[in-house]
């Protein structure tokens, strides 16, 4: 059966967009904000904290700068971002500190993803 873009969940739909590219945080914050209909950006923030530390955590998502591996502790990570996070809200592009590269069983999820919607993946 055929899927859209619409029907992907959150995981889903990062994973596929990084079967291109690497996702960074802000690209996160936004898809976040963008699927749950959430317009509060301080809320939207933690929901997407939440799904990066997931991502992390599971090893799904690698943290880097601009494709160099952060090679740290993945709480470390998550602290990092967490703290670059809040400390920042208030300039612009202050989500943008980190791209995250799938792991090879994400990049698996992704393109099955885009194959369920005739993308070639």
């Amino acid at each position: 059966m055929k899927t859209t873009i619409s029907q992907r969940t959150i995981f889903e739909d990062i994973f596929a967009r990084s079967t291109e590219d690497w996702v960074s945080d802000g690209e996160i914050h936004s898809l976040v904000m963008t699927r749950t209909g959430e317009i509060d950006p301080t809320t939207a923030r933690s929901m997407a904290l939440g799904v990066i530390v997931e991502r992390i955590m599971r090893e799904w998502m690698i943290p880097t700068t601009y494709n160099t591996s952060w090679n740290i502790d993945p709480w470390e990570a998550v602290r990092r971002i967490e703290d670059a996070w809040w400390k920042g809200r208030d300039r612009v592009g202050y989500l943008d500190i980190v791209q995250f590269i799938p792991t090879s069983e994400a990049l698996e999820v992704g393109r099955a993803v885009l194959r369920g919607e005739d993308w070639d993946a």
